[in-house]
């Protein structure tokens, strides 16, 4: 199949532009697109290049199909030498005195044959050329319309994809902050119950001291009575 008749294919049947390739029997590593597979063709033109639609890899009985260049368009050349043998214009015959001319002239353009319609047997082969041509390129444009399409598909899929983990990402970072809201709030009134303990111990500190100190002063007075007494 030639390169217009895929392009026409894949428009048939809502397909995307992604074939593997094979050159005499030895796939491609990656994918092409049909502009792409055209330019293969041309570097190995010695050998046969194949073709399998990426939709109908995974079938077991899928069968490669053998892409051929676009056979060239031939238009019939016509000379202006040939064109003016067909186009004669009959010469208007030389007059002559009254008295010679006869009474009815023979009629010379009735007596040459009818020229061949060459121009005009050519003016149809060239439309249908046009035609054909301007077919391929509406081809060409309608397949670089339905990329762009599932490109913009892709593009929108990619966006919605790409927002997800941003959401999860943002309330994951929300929690954490709070998480880190909370724990600074119960470090604070840690902090705050351990400063009010911390107090109470230096108070109690304090208090015990003076008990001590009450406690040896009257253990001197004892002994000092002991000694006197």
């Amino acid at each position: 199949m030639t390169l217009n008749e895929l392009q026409r294919w894949i428009l048939k049947h809502n397909q995307e532009d992604t074939w593997w390739v094979a050159i005499d029997g030895e796939v491609q590593d990656n994918v092409m697109s049909l502009p792409d597979i055209g330019k293969i063709k041309d570097q190995h033109d010695k050998q046969e290049v194949s073709v399998l639609h990426t939709s109908s890899a995974d079938e077991e009985d899928a069968e490669w199909i053998i892409f051929e260049k676009q056979a060239a368009q031939k238009f019939r050349v016509i000379s202006e030498k040939a064109i003016a043998s067909n186009f004669k214009v009959p010469a208007s015959p030389a007059k002559k005195p009254e008295e010679e001319q006869p009474e009815e002239a023979p009629e010379v353009a009735a007596e040459e044959p009818a020229p061949e319609p060459v121009a005009a047997a050519a003016e149809p082969a060239a439309l249908a050329a046009t035609s054909a041509d301007t077919a391929a390129m509406q081809a060409q444009i309608d397949a670089l319309k339905t990329e762009l399409e599932a490109l913009k598909a892709e593009m929108a899929e990619l966006r919605t994809l790409a927002k997800e983990p941003l959401a999860e990402a943002k309330a994951m970072l929300d929690e954490r902050e709070q998480f880190l809201e909370m724990s600074e709030s119960s470090l604070f009134e840690k902090a705050q119950t351990q400063e009010v303990m911390q107090q109470e111990l230096e108070q109690m500190r304090e208090e015990l001291e003076t008990k001590s100190d009450s406690l040896d002063a009257r253990e001197k007075e004892l002994a000092e009575k002991e000694k006197a007494g």
